[in-house]
């Protein structure tokens, strides 16, 4: 029932016990899906005062002071300096459990049921065999170890499956084990910078298109989908494939941790992974303005910030409302910072009145494709990772939009090409099923032009609630000014050209200093464009210009409470 030591596991997993486990939890109905991800790294989900208080509900628990071994105990923990040890101080088993989840970021309850699972150490109900302390969180236990129990008689450490006697010892254990599940729970997304120890496997069990590979031999791809006990399952998310990856078989990990905390599934609002992040050296903050819609008629504008924050996550900053003068929400998302050279945060509507934001990674991703990573609407935790069918793709010839062309209430991605194509023309793409498959390949009517020269956006312009796409036209333009020329829904018809109040001269084509954005701010029903400058304003604030319906006038010009980017 124990996991070895980053021991590598067959894509295909069997268990000579799964039936016996199945029978025993009544098959396991989430057995693809043990726990949430935003529950498994709840860290503050109890304080140290809260876990000696659970430890104490045990009249037997061999976590209570007075059962630890009177030795060279194996519960020790030596401080300052998070030194994990023996020794011959001791201190509280609620301290060590509350330090290393602070410190890995884990569920200290994921903790308290792992005891429980490998050693039955928080109810006593087996004993407190000195052995149990050693072995608590069956770390470096390969099953079958437990049968042949070895004695490191210098170290006073007796009849342990452990084998290495460093990782022996309460602290030892819970401190490996925390790194261990958080660990393999980072690899399951791809994240390669989490807990590095220069000797990493890379496992991708969970998400379709990651790798899965061991240092030092070839990727392999995988679907995330293992085979237990005769079936297969697919793994809904990194937590799970954590679990699985520790203990490789069905177990009662679920039954326990439901019987003492509750549903495993829930979502705490206050958790995300975005832990021990570092901003990006030497490259922008990126800043975006992205709509977004929260219960509600109505768009609000949110600040996408995905490099140089405070907090070292990529974060989102959303107006209260349209007058853009006060904030309504700031969220350091579960993202680490990234180049938005490389990805792109867009609004995807998902009805009338919500949408959700992802972040499209153009190239160098896991899967070899172009991934899409959505967010769930508080931003702190994924609710949908895909590699699409498109190839990697140049962000200087290409990008990802949004758009609902077929008046649903639900948006599409859209893939459009300006450069390369072979058409010789623009060309939009469309895809169904968030991405997995195409239903639209469409050659404009307008030749293939430099992505510096103009962009395709999408809106409602006559309140339709069908998303139009307009070619916005900033440089080389006939009439010296920034130009819309709407298409119909064939694209191969303009439905109007409008050379607008703004010129040509005065747009800097430099996506850092500023764009052109669509947006129902006042839930009139259609959208109003935008010119959005970020840097180089004369408020020294970031600056939202509205044009009227037509373009060729404004409506209004705010100086935002953003500072400029």
């Amino acid at each position: 029932m124990k996991r070895a030591f980053l021991t590598a596991i067959a894509l295909t997993l069997v268990a000579t016990s799964a039936t016996a486990f199945l029978n025993q939890d009544k098959a396991l109905a989430s057995v693809d899906n043990i726990i949430s991800d935003a529950n498994f790294i709840n860290e503050n989900a109890m304080d140290e005062g809260q876990i000696a208080a659970f430890i104490n509900k045990f009249p037997k628990s061999c976590l209570l002071p007075r059962n630890y071994p009177q030795d060279l105990s194996p519960i020790s923990f030596i401080e300052p300096n998070n030194y994990f040890d023996h020794g011959s101080q001791q201190t509280s088993a609620a301290r060590i459990i509350n330090k290393m989840s602070k410190y890995y970021h884990l569920n200290p309850q994921v903790i308290l049921t792992t005891l429980e699972k490998e050693q039955a150490l928080v109810s006593g109900s087996q004993g407190c065999a000195s052995w149990r302390y050693n072995s608590a969180m069956g770390y470096n236990c390969p099953d079958g170890s437990e049968n042949s129990l070895k004695d490191y008689p210098d170290l006073g450490i007796y009849r342990t499956c452990v084998k290495n006697p460093g990782n022996a010892g309460f602290a030892r254990q819970v401190n490996r084990a925390a790194w261990q599940l958080r660990f393999d729970q980072e690899r399951a997304y791809g994240n390669l910078s989490w807990g590095g120890d220069g000797n990493v496997y890379y496992y991708g069990r969970m998400t379709e298109g990651f790798r899965s590979r061991r240092q030092g031999e070839p990727a392999v791809y995988y679907d995330g989908v293992i085979a237990i006990g005769g079936k297969s399952f697919k793994l809904a998310n990194g937590a799970t494939a954590a679990l699985y990856n520790y203990t490789p078989h069905f177990n009662s990990f679920e039954r326990i941790f439901t019987a003492w905390f509750g549903d495993p599934h829930a979502t705490p609002e206050t958790a995300y992974v975005c832990r021990d992040g570092a901003n990006l050296a030497g490259v922008a903050t990126g800043a975006r303005v992205v709509p977004s819609r929260t219960n509600a008629a109505n768009d609000n504008l949110t600040v996408s910030a995905p490099n140089n924050t405070s907090t070292r996550c990529a974060e989102f900053h959303t107006w209260a409302n349209a007058g853009l003068q006060t904030w309504g929400k700031h969220t350091a998302s579960n993202s680490y910072t990234f180049d938005q050279k490389y990805s792109k945060v867009v609004s995807y509507k998902t009805d009338a009145k919500n949408s959700l934001l992802t972040k499209v990674d153009y190239s160098g991703t896991a899967s070899g494709r172009v991934e899409f990573h959505t967010w769930t609407q508080n931003n702190l935790q994924w609710i949908a990772h895909t590699a699409t069918t498109a190839g990697p793709i140049d962000p200087l010839l290409s990008e990802v939009i949004t758009a609902d062309t077929d008046g649903d209430g639900r948006d599409e991605y859209y893939l459009v090409n300006y450069q390369q194509t072979n058409s010789g023309m623009i060309e939009v793409h469309g895809w169904s099923n968030g991405g997995n498959s195409w239903f639209r390949h469409t050659a404009t009517n307008h030749p293939s032009v430099s992505m510096q020269e103009g962009r395709v956006i999408a809106a409602d312009l006559n309140g339709d609630k069908k998303d139009e796409f307009i070619f916005v036209r900033f440089g080389k333009t006939s009439s010296g000014r920034v130009e819309f020329h709407v298409w119909d829904n064939s694209l191969q018809h303009w439905v109007r050209h409008t050379a607008s109040n703004y010129p040509e001269a005065g747009y800097d084509v430099n996506p850092d200093v500023n764009e052109i954005v669509a947006a129902d701010l006042s839930g009139r029903g259609k959208d109003t464009i935008y010119y959005v400058k970020y840097s180089n304003t004369a408020s020294g604030r970031l600056e939202v210009h509205g044009w009227t319906d037509g373009q060729e006038s404004w409506i209004s010009h705010i100086a935002t409470s953003s500072g400029s980017y």
